[in-house]
């Protein structure tokens, strides 16, 4: 072996030393001795061990490819590609000469697959490679036979699929299939060469993300006809119709081997990950196919079980849990087809999603939470069943941090569906009650009591880069799950019960003195106007000047017979107690005023019973001149020794600061009121002067308007509008409105808003509202998917943040939307949820990755979604954005 190497060295050597003399190529030239030269050299090349020499040899070439015989180019062409070297101009014009001239088609089958070979095994050739591709895309279009057109793109598909090429080379050779595919869905060719082309797309999609990403726009719309969502980069709305039917089942089977097996490229991986939920919310794409849907579920779920799925490389940064969290977010959207699995199916998917919770990384517990989530509103009476165990594992992650504001946002939602917790005992109620202690220990870990005590206002903006950061929300969020469930809590519940949420709120502090902090206190003034007056539609919050007025007219206990009125206001703790008594008559309007709202009572002798937390010895006279109440009666007051503090009664004096203060204190609404545009985006839409014009929009947007809230009058609305007119109509006559004894919600619907003749006037009148609302729900029936970056392009500004962009599964036109769609059951109505954030906002809504959920789901979970980040932009603004106010 030694003696050949340097037998063949020292043939190189001569080689090098003949080539390098201009006299011997020149006679070499006149004998016509290059094709045997060539021969030995590629010989030579080929058995040497020392790539340095064979590259010098051919190197030295390059001086003599003017002289060379053009037939003998191409082979030196090769030489160079043999040995990894650059191809100089002429030797690259030489290489492809024969195939730009249009070679007869045997000689293309012949020849194709070898010179893709060469080219495609280094990045050195691309330039060579794409002219090759794209001479033979035109051969393949011009030629009359099919079959032979067919072996082009079989050559094509097998080198893409090769090992030695390259990842750039298998683009090049993949972007010709594209589009010889998209031309036969344009040119509407036969069918059965449309199917070639798309087996050959799906045979190349574990290595191709071009391909992956075209057959991932394939969609059907209501009507079950197939498209291709080609949206432009300029945000204009495109779709192509597909004309013939496609073998869909084959991409299927792709799709479930890169989910099951992994794809040949890390970045078609993480794109089928990242949009397979997506496309499982086309329904319609998959309701022929539903074995389908079962094959992806078994081999998600085995791939989750078994841990078995292909990890990410080490340059991402990224760890399995990646892989794992967009698996879980697959099989969500997989919930969404629980009317046709097995309930063994749905059973198999909740214990799943309960079981990871907590037990992996964070980020694939976050997803598993959700998950949860979405299975109480689609899969409620399964839940039911299993909610014992789900709420043992949430009250058994509140050492996880990072889950916190996860873990909470599951339990508000739960408190708004009663089926679900109906059989619950003192017991499960008091896991939940623990989960918030201990999220609020954990709050007041990381932030000063001081800061702490003051109320959030919505004045000023923050940022924060992760959910460890934002200590304020989970603090907030803990006390509203708290008012949430003692709203939810049966009467002898409560009773049973209060003392230990109380105590949930108290901690301890340096001094060695129990603490009860500013919402730790409204909390338990919450939950004792709940015990004295369960019936909200009673309570009065504020939030105009009239509002004591307006509640006390609703009464109107008084005549003229009445006589003179004394009025008194006295401050009874953190309660402000006024009193209007008739001295003639003996009746009495007791107003109170605290920290949770505005009471009334109506007495006649007899005792306003104003709160439970005192006991018979514990009340105010109506009249100081009456202690004992016998003529004019009394009002129950807080113990001495309550939280809501009764040590000491003060008289206020009846002035004009006393009663200005009391109207200001009146205009303020006790409730956490807020505030969120609602926008129409009609068929093709994407300027904010058209989409501000639409008055209506398709039946299944005005049924998610009655779902959202009431409709209720705008002119001499007594409630707080959230800037919409009350007087003249100016915003409309109506608004929706949603409300419980803790929360409202004023929604400004742009469809209910009159339109004006001028456009600009009419859009600057309707962005008066939205464009000022932090939170925008927008119903996209555009046909594309709309980002934050789109949404703000389209609808310029500063101030809003969120937008909850509801996208139906199946796209409809205007009329199918009011025919196809609205023929279908609540429950077989899709729609993809996703809250948009602006990058420099926290999204920590559970829709931060897109949901699937039903028609007869769909507004019972905007407002699930709302409310949070609601709560979430409230505590946001109590911070300067990023260091700085925000204006």
């Amino acid at each position: 072996m030694a003696a050949n190497s340097v037998l063949q060295e020292h043939i190189v050597d001569i080689l090098s030393a003949l080539v390098s003399d201009k006299q011997h190529m020149q006679q070499l030239h006149l004998d016509a001795q290059w094709a045997n030269t060539l021969d030995i050299i590629a010989r030579c090349v080929s058995d040497s061990p020392d790539r340095a020499a064979g590259q010098a040899l051919v190197s030295s070439l390059v001086p003599n490819v003017p002289q060379i015989e053009p037939e003998q180019v191409p082979i030196v062409a090769r030489l160079f590609i043999q040995v990894n070297l650059p191809l100089p101009e002429p030797l690259s014009a030489g290489l492809l000469a024969p195939w730009t001239a249009l070679l007869p088609i045997d000689q293309w089958t012949s020849g194709f697959d070898d010179v893709l070979e060469a080219l495609g095994g280094s990045p050195l050739y691309m330039r060579e490679l794409t002219t090759l591709v794209d001479h033979g895309t035109a051969v393949y279009l011009e030629l009359s036979s099919r079959s032979e057109a067919a072996v082009l793109v079989e050559i094509l598909q097998g080198r893409i699929l090769s090992s030695v090429t390259t990842p750039q080379a298998a683009d090049a050779m993949s972007s010709a299939i594209v589009s010889l595919f998209r031309h036969g869905i344009t040119a509407n060719v036969d069918n059965s060469e449309l199917h070639f082309l798309y087996g050959a797309l799906c045979a190349i999609s574990p290595r191709s993300i071009e391909a992956v990403q075209l057959l991932f726009r394939i969609r059907k719309d209501v009507t079950g006809a197939l498209y291709l969502n080609s949206a432009s980069r300029s945000g204009e709305l495109g779709f192509t119709e597909i004309l013939r039917p496609l073998p869909t089942d084959v991409w299927f089977g792709a799709l479930c081997d890169i989910l099951e097996k992994g794809a040949q490229s890390w970045e078609v991986l993480e794109y089928v990950l990242r949009k397979t939920k997506s496309l499982l919310g086309n329904h319609a794409l998959f309701m022929d196919r539903l074995q389908t849907v079962r094959v992806l579920l078994r081999a998600v779920t085995t791939s989750l079980e078994t841990d078995a799925y292909m990890a990410p490389p080490a340059y991402t940064g990224l760890s399995k849990s990646h892989v794992a969290a967009h698996l879980v977010q697959t099989l969500t959207a997989i919930m969404s087809y629980h009317r046709w699995l097995t309930k063994q199916e749905v059973l198999g998917l909740v214990s799943l999603f309960d079981r990871t919770a907590g037990s992996r990384d964070s980020i694939v517990s976050i997803q598993c939470i959700n998950a949860l989530t979405i299975c109480c509103y689609e899969v409620p009476d399964i839940m039911s069943s299993h909610m014992d165990g789900v709420i043992n594992k949430m009250s058994r992650m509140v050492t996880q941090k990072y889950l916190a504001i996860h873990v909470l946002h599951f339990i508000a939602g739960l408190s708004r569906l009663p089926d679900l917790y109906r059989n619950f005992k003192q017991q499960d109620y008091m896991r939940i009650f623990g989960v918030c202690r201990s999220y609020l220990q954990s709050a007041r870990g990381t932030q000063s009591i001081t800061e702490r005590r003051h109320t959030p206002t919505s004045e000023r903006s923050s940022i924060t880069r992760n959910e460890e950061a934002l200590p304020e929300y989970v603090y907030a969020l803990a006390h509203h799950v708290i008012i949430f469930w003692y709203m939810s809590l049966r009467e002898h519940d409560r009773g049973e019960l209060k003392e230990y949420i109380t105590s949930c709120l108290i901690y301890t502090d340096a001094n060695g003195m129990d603490v009860i902090e500013d919402q730790g206190l409204v909390t338990i003034d919450m939950m004792d106007r709940i015990d004295c007056e369960p019936e909200s539609g009673k309570w009065y919050s504020g939030g105009t000047a009239d509002t004591a007025n307006d509640a006390a007219d609703t009464l109107r206990p008084f005549m003229s017979t009445d006589g003179q009125l004394t009025e008194l206001h006295r401050l009874v703790g953190l309660l402000l107690v006024s009193t209007q008594t008739s001295l003639r008559t003996g009746k009495t309007i007791v107003t109170i005023r605290r920290p949770s709202g505005t009471a009334l009572r109506m007495i006649e002798k007899g005792r306003a019973h104003v709160t439970l937390d005192g006991d018979h010895t514990d009340f105010l006279a109506v009249m100081p001149t009456d202690p004992d109440g016998a003529t004019y009666g009394t009002i129950a007051i807080p113990k001495p020794s309550s939280a809501l503090e009764t040590r000491s009664i003060i008289t206020l004096p009846q002035d004009d600061a006393v009663r200005r203060a009391i109207e200001a204190f009146d205009r303020t609404s006790a409730l956490d009121s807020h505030k969120t545009g609602v926008i129409y985006i009609g068929e093709r839409q994407t300027d904010e002067d058209r989409v501000l014009q639409n008055v209506s929009g398709s039946p299944d947007y005005r049924e998610l308007l009655r779902g959202l809230g009431d409709l209720q009058l705008l002119k001499g609305a007594t409630f707080n509008t959230q800037g919409l007119d009350r007087s003249d109509d100016v915003d409309g006559e109506f608004a929706i409105v949603w409300r419980n004894q803790v929360t409202e919600v004023v929604f400004h619907v742009t469809t209910l808003m009159p339109n004006s003749d001028d456009v600009r006037e009419n859009t600057a009148k309707k962005k008066r509202h939205v464009g000022n609302d932090h939170v925008n729900i927008i119903f996209n029936n555009s046909g594309g998917q709309l980002d934050f970056s789109t949404l703000y392009n389209m609808f310029p500004g500063q101030l809003t943040y969120v937008y909850i962009v509801i996208t139906p599964s199946a796209r409809t036109s205007f009329v199918e939307a009011r025919t196809e769609n609205m023929t279908l059951d609540k429950r077989d109505r899709f729609y993809g949820v996703q809250v948009v954030a602006s990058p420099d906002y926290p999204n920590v809504s559970p829709a931060a990755e897109e949901k699937v959920v039903s028609g007869a789901s769909l507004p019972g979970i905007e407002r699930f979604f709302g409310v949070p980040i609601f709560l979430a932009q409230q505590v946001a603004s109590a911070k300067a954005f990023g260091g700085k106010v925000r204006e």
